[in-house]
């Protein structure tokens, strides 16, 4: 066997050969690269493996050449090649069938053994032995499909026996339906015999319908006939009453002796004109009293006109001529200003009042002060940053400096402390430059503020020396006040007094007058117009002897008269429509009914003609009701039949689920043997294995603990007090006392851990074990004792091993590193 490592850990292009088969020690100090080596070749198997490229390379590659196999896995690319041929997937294959899918359990012990079988917890050790047992077969899935059929059989069966059990309770519940018999001996079936009774029902109904539809046209008829008859002689009643009154209107019209309405209209106007000519007497006395009265009122408004503009006169401009005032609220206003501004002025002089000559100098001063300080700091800055850039001249101890690839000497270099804390001084020019920016905008706000601070009390100065007393500016604006009111007081008067001289000017007064004046003008007018009236010249002779109380009571008369032949006009007007409108009524109610009816008959025929048709429908009735109950039998027949067939059918049913319970409890029973027969034959089965295991591992024991025996048995099964438990655990009886794992010593359980490892490499008749530092807990004897064992049971097989201060004349070949 070879192996080739490329940038593998440790190794950058290394091979190791380890010939064909035998025992094979990998010795050296530690730090070597021995473990590497095995890991390599469980790289180049399996591809397990973290951070095994060597350190600056981003990828590895092992080469494994074993018996047949010529084995090459690359990482970055991740690649698998089985003899040039295989690849990844199916090369695995090929690799897992030659060395297995557990060679870190059954053919590899790293360093402190942590992929031992025997240190495996019991249930997992049971997984492991389950999963080489039963590789070539499913079992989990047959014991799912086995768990999966005895849940369907056990569905099955409770959905037979829900069936069963309704299906009993339905026909418990059922009662076995009283027999009917049909009412017809027949040849024919039954639905013939049911399409024929109601053929004969509905014949029946179709006469019933057509019989009480004509008696509903008769019995309509008849209505008719009696409505028409009774409205025909109550319209009859009434014309005649209608003809004996308007015989009576004619006769009243008659006897009325009415003049006309032209004459009535002549003594209408000559009534007027007496009346009018005794109301112009009365209304010129009216005359004459209103135009007399009209003077004085305009007499006594004019004399007050005049004391109005005499009161105004003696009230304006008494206190203050309208110039003096105007002056006077002028000084006010500005009196009134300059106070304003003064109060304005004290109050934002009271803003300014931290602000000083003293303190702006000082900020002057300490602005210079700080400059020169800042110039000092950055000068130190500068000279120390030159200092460490210089060099000192190694003949004459000059400072130079390297500048733009040339060489200046430095001269008159004050000398200054290199150890000065360069950041510090950094942040104090910086606190500087802030507190330096600081003063440059405070200082011109400050020199604004003072000059404005000196403005203001040059402007309050101002305007107390304009005043010998400065006055109270409350007091000032109450004066004002009055002034402004006198002021617009006095402006009224004199629109009034113009308004008032314009009045006298156009004669224009009161109200009242001018509402008197337009009285006695309209006045004078109908007085015109009543003396030129031009009735007394075109007077009716026959009116002339007649006074107004005469004319009065024929008008009266005649109006009475005139009423009530109109009243006698209109009457006769409407009795005459009445007359004409019941006529037609009449004409209407005759012409409707033959048109529904053909003709008018009496009510006798109609009354002969219903009768006949109320017996044809009793006849039909007769044979429709013995129908009817040939009908219900023949339903009540059918109900049997269907409750009887439902009975039976429910009887049946029960008789089949019973038969289905008893199939399907059997077949229920048969689906839980299965199950049990594969749990026995799988304890069976891994019982054998573990037998095998104890039996080859028993082997190693007794040569590996030749003084003092050790027995370790592995039981498939666990006992407690409630059940068995399938788990695969360890006894362990070693000098003459039960124990475990946990109380064997380091050599001990090496040796154990060893032991079990070699019986399953055994057992699964492993090609190739790989054996890291197994022994390190083993004296020399002890261990040589192991490796002649390991030799005597795998002679023919290669089995590599990692140790240090070993034997080497027990191995077939040793590599050194």
């Amino acid at each position: 066997m070879k192996v080739t490592l490329n940038n593998f850990r440790c190794y950058k292009n290394n091979t190791f050969d380890f010939g064909d088969n035998g025992l094979i020690l990998i010795s050296g100090v530690s730090g070597q690269g021995k473990t590497t080596i095995l890991l390599a070749i469980y790289f180049a198997l399996f591809g397990n493996g973290i951070k095994v490229q060597s350190y600056g390379s981003s990828s590895c590659a092992v080469t494994l050449e074993f018996e047949d196999l010529v084995i090459t896995r690359t990482k970055r690319p991740n690649r698998l090649v089985v003899n040039d041929t295989y690849e990844d997937e199916v090369a695995q294959e090929i690799i897992n069938r030659r060395f297995g899918i557990a060679f870190d359990v059954t053919s590899y012990i790293s360093q402190n053994a942590l992929n031992s079988f025997i240190l495996m917890s019991p249930t997992d050790k049971l997984e492991f032995i389950e999963k080489f047992a039963f590789k070539d077969v499913d079992l989990g899935k047959i014991k799912e499909i086995s768990k999966k059929l005895i849940y369907d059989r056990h569905e099955i069966l409770n959905d037979t026996i829900s069936k069963l059990e309704l299906s009993t309770n339905v026909l418990n519940e059922m009662e076995k339906p009283e027999e009917v018999k049909f009412p017809y001996k027949t040849k024919k079936s039954i639905e013939e015999v049911t399409n024929n009774e109601h053929i004969k029902y509905k014949n029946c109904n179709t006469l019933l319908t057509r019989h009480r539809k004509k008696l509903r046209i008769l019995q309509d008829q008849l209505s008719a006939i009696k409505v028409m008859n009774a409205t025909v002689d109550g319209k009859e009643s009434i014309l005649g009453d209608l003809q004996n009154k308007i015989s009576k209107i004619k006769t009243e019209i008659s006897s009325i002796s009415f003049i006309g309405d032209e004459r009535l209209v002549i003594y209408k106007r000559h009534l007027r004109y007496l009346i009018s000519t005794k109301e112009l007497t009365v209304m010129k006395k009216q005359y004459d009293t209103d135009l007399l009265k009209l003077n004085q009122m305009k007499i006594q408004e004019f004399g007050e006109y005049q004391a109005q503009i005499e009161n105004i006169k003696n009230t304006l401009w008494i206190e203050y001529t309208k110039e003096e005032l105007q002056d006077l609220i002028q000084e006010t206003k500005t009196t009134i200003s300059d106070l304003e501004r003064m109060v304005k002025y004290i109050d934002e002089l009271a803003q300014y009042e931290a602000i000083s000559d003293e303190i702006l100098t000082e900020k002057r001063e300490k602005l210079e002060r700080l400059r020169l300080e800042l110039e000092e700091k950055i000068q130190l800055q500068n000279l120390w940053k030159t200092q460490k850039e210089s060099y000192t001249c190694p003949s004459c101890t000059k400072k130079l400096r390297f500048k733009d690839n040339l060489l200046y000497l430095l001269e008159n270099l004050p000398e200054i402390d290199l150890n000065t804390d360069i950041d510090n001084l950094q942040k104090v020019i910086n606190t500087l430059k802030t507190t330096l920016k600081k003063l440059e905008i405070s200082i011109p706000e400050e020199e604004y503020k003072l000059q404005r601070k000196n403005k203001l009390i040059c402007e309050i100065s101002e305007i107390k020396n304009n005043y010998d007393e400065l006055p109270d500016i409350i007091s000032l604006k109450e004066d004002l006040q009055y002034l402004l009111d006198y002021d617009i007081k006095n402006n009224e008067l004199e629109r009034k007094l113009v308004k008032v001289k314009q009045c006298i000017k156009n004669e224009k007064f009161s109200s009242s007058y001018e509402t008197f004046c337009h009285s006695v003008t309209a006045m004078a007018g109908e007085i015109n117009r009543l003396e030129n009236n031009s009735y007394a010249q075109n007077m009716d002779p026959e009116c002339i002897n007649f006074d107004e109380e005469q004319i009065r009571h024929i008008i009266v008369t005649q109006e009475q008269q005139k009423k009530y032949l109109s009243e006698l006009t209109t009457r006769l007007g409407d009795y005459q429509l009445e007359v004409q409108n019941h006529t037609e009524i009449l004409e209407k109610i005759r012409g409707q009914y033959i048109k529904q009816y053909e003709k008018i008959v009496t009510e006798d025929e109609l009354i002969s003609n219903i009768e006949d048709i109320d017996k044809e429908i009793l006849a039909v009735e007769e044979r429709k009701e013995v129908i009817e109950n040939t009908l219900s039998i023949i339903e009540k027949y059918k109900i049997y039949s269907e409750k009887i067939t439902e009975y039976d059918n429910w009887t049946q049913k029960v008789s089949e689920l019973k038969t289905q319970e008893l199939e399907q409890r059997d077949l229920y029973a048969a689906a839980t043997l299965l199950k049990e027969k594969i749990l026995e034959a799988e304890s069976i089965y891994i019982s054998s294995i573990v037998d095998s295991i104890n039996i080859h591992a028993s082997v190693y024991l007794e040569h590996f603990f030749p003084d003092n025996p050790m027995s370790v048995q592995l039981q498939s099964f666990k006992y407690t007090k409630k059940n068995v438990k399938p788990q695969i655990s360890a006894i362990i009886h070693y000098k003459d006392m039960e124990c475990d794992l946990n109380t064997l010593s380091g050599g001990e359980l090496s040796r154990v851990i060893l032991a079990y490892t070699l019986a399953l490499a055994e057992i699964f008749n492993s090609p190739l074990l790989l054996l890291d530092e197994c022994t390190a807990s083993l004296d020399e004897t002890s261990a040589s004792n192991v490796f002649e064992t390991i030799k005597e049971h795998f002679n023919n097989k290669m089995c590599i091993v990692i140790g240090h201060q070993m034997v080497a004349g027990m191995f077939d070949h040793v590599i050194s590193l």
